[in-house]
């Protein structure tokens, strides 16, 4: 890990143990730690977005609970946000760019000219997705 994305998770950390242990903001803090980890770029935004007044998170869960209840109106029962959908509703509240994976994305064209992956990881476009390999296991011990 580079030395922001450190600094992004303990920025995340530090608002996470002010939290109550069963709090759904851990749980976003959690899934905030997580894009910090897979995207340096990601993690870059996410230090000086939590810096703001309104873009913790707190602020952000707010976001995926208003979600949450948008749909508890139709459903009229418990429900839940996807996980997909909960990292499309922190990608838009902090200005990241769109997610990589789940649900309609595998393949997509990015408009930068990425594309997703199979794995749901960015890649280049044209570059090869599968090497068509087949790895044994045994080869790395």
């Amino acid at each position: 890990m580079i030395e922001t994305q450190e600094k992004a998770i303990q920025a995340i950390q530090a608002q996470q143990v002010k939290l109550g242990e069963y709090s759904p903001a851990r749980t976003v803090a959690e899934h905030l730690k997580a894009i910090c980890r897979a995207d340096p770029k990601c993690a870059e935004i996410l230090l000086e977005d939590l810096r703001v007044t309104g873009k913790g998170i707190v602020d952000a869960e707010k976001q995926i609970k208003a979600r949450a209840d948008e749909i508890h109106k139709r459903m009229h029962g418990p429900v839940s946000v996807p996980p997909w959908e909960a990292e499309d509703i922190l990608r838009k509240f902090y200005g990241l760019p769109e997610r990589c994976w789940g649900p309609g994305k595998e393949g997509e064209e990015e408009q930068d000219g990425t594309s997703c992956g199979p794995s749901g990881h960015l890649s280049l476009k044209g570059e090869v997705q599968k090497s068509g390999k087949i790895i044994d296991l045994a080869d790395f011990f």
